[in-house]
């Protein structure tokens, strides 16, 4: 060997080796991860039986409650919140909703009525008690709904989660002979730690969608609502009160379904002897009261308001008799006023008569305890202070 070529070594050539492949650092996607080796479930398992049961239950009940009460709305919100078959339960609410409409709800208000006619005290202090009166258990079809939902759900509750059981049992036995001889195996991937705080607090999407449906309601139903009430439920009220409304009209109308506020501008309420004007109002409503049909109102304001009266417009009209719906119509309703306002103000009123032709204006007062005539206030007696211009008027305490 020369000295040229000491300590060198020859380069190899093509043929000897080939080129070494490129790398990639590219790691293999959870589709890629050996199919072949670990194959899917043929069928999803059934549903265990616990679940099943408690969602028919929910559901019988709430589809035998009237869909306007706060008793349905109490049975939606544990279907929802509770551990139960969603669709389980709207398939028994559906049936039984169409069971009760077509058989059930004349016999539904046959017993609340036999209920209310001779109530126990028991059956008086349960309706009464703070959370229990809002399922509003004094109308008749609700108490009667609940005397079926309390004989029937049970029953079918147990009954759906027999037969679950058996499905569930059946399936077990089925996928052990459908067990492979070789071990599955499944490939460990990591996940991210956001989808294992998600995973582990299934019931954090309820409560998530739950505010969001909240907020999209408050949102976009607010204002409908406020109109809806001042141009639909207000005039029957005035019509019991004055024996006549011809029609209420709002320019706008502003409003909050969860604070149960309802503001509006340019409210006019006609009747055949009085005219109203109101160019600004303001009314805080009792939002318990709302649940249990009734109008409380906690705060009415009425700014710069014109009030028109004709000639035979004093003394009022008699109060015309309030036609009860036959599901509420008993006793414990009917001595109930429909309305009720706890204080009011009146800024800048102007009275204007037109016979004699007078106009009485700047007049401000405030109300208190204000209710239908005929009917007594259990709390405190009714008080009205107004004061003209050179002339004021006090009724109750100074």
């Amino acid at each position: 060997m020369s000295k040229k070529g000491k300590g060198k070594l020859a380069a190899p050539s093509n043929s000897e080796a080939p080129p070494p492949a490129p790398r990639t650092s590219r790691k293999p996607r959870r589709h890629e991860a050996d199919s072949d080796e670990a194959p899917l479930p043929a069928t999803k398992p059934p549903r265990d039986p616990w679940p099943v049961g408690l969602g028919v239950a929910l559901g019988v009940a709430a589809g035998l409650a009237p869909h306007d009460s706060g008793l349905f709305l109490g049975l939606a919100f544990l279907i929802i919140f509770m551990d139960a078959a969603l669709v389980h339960a709207l398939v028994a609410l559906a049936a039984f909703k169409a069971l009760a409409f077509v058989f059930l709800d004349g016999q539904a208000i046959e017993i609340g009525r036999s209920l209310h006619a001779s109530p126990s005290s028991a059956q008086q202090l349960v309706s009464s008690l703070p959370v229990l009166a809002l399922l509003g258990l004094e109308r008749h079809h609700v108490l009667g709904g609940l005397v079926f939902g309390l004989a029937t759900a049970p029953v079918l509750g147990v009954v759906a989660f027999v037969v679950q059981k058996k499905i569930v049992t059946r399936a077990k036995a089925a996928e052990r002979k459908r067990k492979l001889e070789r071990d599955e195996w499944t490939p460990k991937v990591r996940t991210r730690w956001t989808e294992d705080v998600w995973a582990s607090l299934p019931p954090l999407r309820k409560w998530v969608f739950l505010a969001v449906g909240i907020a999209l309601v408050q949102l976009l139903g607010s204002n409908y609502a406020a109109r809806w009430f001042l141009e639909n439920e207000l005039p029957a009220l005035v019509a019991d009160e004055l024996g006549s409304c011809n029609s209420v009209h709002v320019e706008s109308a502003e409003g909050s379904l969860l604070g149960a506020r309802v503001g509006a501008k340019n409210v006019v309420i006609a009747t055949d002897r009085y005219q109203l004007t109101i160019p600004e109002l303001e009314l805080q409503l009792d939002g318990v009261s709302l649940l249990r049909r009734r109008f409380v109102a906690k705060y009415l304001g009425i700014h710069h308001a014109r009030l028109t009266v004709e000639k035979d417009g004093w003394p009022l009209p008699a109060r015309a008799a309030v036609a009860l719906r036959p599901e509420v119509e008993e006793e414990s309703l009917a001595s109930r006023p429909r309305w009720t306002i706890w204080k009011a103000e009146a800024f800048d009123l102007e009275l204007e008569t037109r016979e004699p032709a007078r106009t009485i204006k700047a007049i401000s007062g405030d109300l208190h305890e204000i209710r239908p005539r005929g009917f007594e206030s259990t709390v405190e007696p009714p008080e009205v202070h107004l004061k003209g211009e050179g002339w004021s008027y006090e009724l109750g305490k100074p």
